[in-house]
């Protein structure tokens, strides 16, 4: 291989759904250059958010109304992928929304799932858990739910995916909160670079199903009350949520050129660490 290549892993497919009506990468890239922050009041599809809200942020409730949510997040078309309707209903939807961005990300890259299954890792990651709270909780157990972990444990995420798309390769959930993501690519390039598999889906997802962490989170003091992510400015206080799905498909560099593959970026190193002890489990260290 190409030492000076031997290390870098391309991005030869991708797909998203974020906020904004940002269904795919040519509408999210329009949003951003439209400058576009898909902050939208709470659907009332979610929950009554008028039992939880309060302006001030009283005990047990949320100073926020907004966040970033993406439209359709209950659609999901689960015969194209051999699940039962009963089964699809009691799955979450941020299970639901990698099967499709997955699938999406590899049709993206110009590949049949036939032609690259026999060694495909799988890696996401994913925290929040709404989705117990939204739908088995109020609604009860039933047939599908008994077996609860299957459609609403995050451990199963990735095992999933690789399942239905019959995919060959490391199969690995992880859940560090905010740098679940980033931490899948790192995982990602790493199982490419020795060569554990040919090609990788890497990728996260959000789904905000339940009022219980807005309302932890402000009691925190950690939510935005301008419902504005203004990270390093002056005038940053706190962030807001959001919610979405991302997923890429990377393959080594040289292997990338040499098949012919579109090329979207190359990732050229990754690397992780934690700070330390610093001023808060959540503050960096200075």
């Amino acid at each position: 291989m190409n030492t000076i290549k031997k290390n870098k892993i391309a991005v030869i497919g991708l797909d998203c759904k974020f906020p904004g009506q940002s269904n795919g990468p040519d509408q999210f890239w329009k949003s951003l250059l439209d400058k576009k922050d898909g902050i939208i009041p709470i659907p009332a599809d979610r929950w009554d958010h008028s039992f939880y809200y309060d302006k001030e942020g009283g005990k047990g409730k949320t100073f926020v109304d907004r966040a970033g949510f993406i439209a359709d997040v209950f659609d999901f078309s689960p015969s194209s992928f051999g699940i039962p309707e009963k089964e699809a209903a009691d799955i979450d939807p941020q299970q639901r929304l990698l099967i499709q961005s997955s699938w999406n990300s590899i049709q993206n890259a110009g590949y049949k799932i036939d032609a690259i299954k026999e060694k495909t890792g799988v890696f996401f990651g994913l925290s929040y858990r709404d989705y117990y709270d939204f739908d088995i909780a109020p609604n009860g157990v039933n047939g599908y739910t008994a077996s609860n972990p299957l459609g609403n444990c995050n451990a199963i995420a990735a095992g999933r995916v690789a399942y239905l798309l019959g995919l060959n390769g490391p199969a690995i959930q992880l859940d560090t909160i905010c740098s679940s993501s980033l931490m899948t690519l790192h995982l990602a390039c790493q199982s490419l670079l020795n060569e554990e598999c040919d090609y990788a889906l890497s990728g996260g997802v959000n789904c905000i199903l339940s009022p219980h962490a807005l309302v932890a989170l402000a009691q925190m003091g950690a939510l935005s009350k301008s419902a504005k992510c203004q990270a390093f400015s002056k005038h940053a206080d706190g962030y807001i949520r959001g919610e979405g799905v991302g997923v890429l498909l990377l393959k080594r560099l040289e292997d990338a050129e040499r098949d012919g593959d579109y090329i979207y970026g190359i990732v050229e190193g990754t690397a992780t660490n934690h700070d330390g002890r610093s001023n808060g489990l959540t503050a960096p260290n200075g």
